[in-house]
């Protein structure tokens, strides 16, 4: 089941990521370290980078659940009106 918003989020907040892991690439070169500090650096930036991503989609999912279980809940009451109603129409 699709959420509705998460797919134009997802491409925004990969824009996004691509856009900063672009921002950092050069001051990985420009710092002067060693090779070996520079990938372990540069893997631990990537490795912050899939977990906000991460975190970002579990936010997007938890506000479509929440959506879903407000709609949920809107169905309901009108069930209970509507069955107030046919009720109060019988008597």
């Amino acid at each position: 089941m699709a959420i509705p918003g998460v797919e134009k989020s997802e491409r925004e907040e990969k824009q996004k990521i691509d856009a900063e892991r672009e921002k950092h690439k050069n001051r990985f070169y420009i710092s002067g370290l060693n090779p070996e500090i520079l990938k372990e650096q540069k893997f631990l930036y990537e490795l912050i980078e899939v977990l906000r991503r991460d975190i970002e989609l579990l936010g997007q999912r938890q506000r479509g659940l929440e959506e879903v279980v407000e709609g949920m809940l809107e169905i309901i009451a009108e069930g209970k009106e509507k069955d107030e109603e046919s009720e109060a129409v019988q008597e």
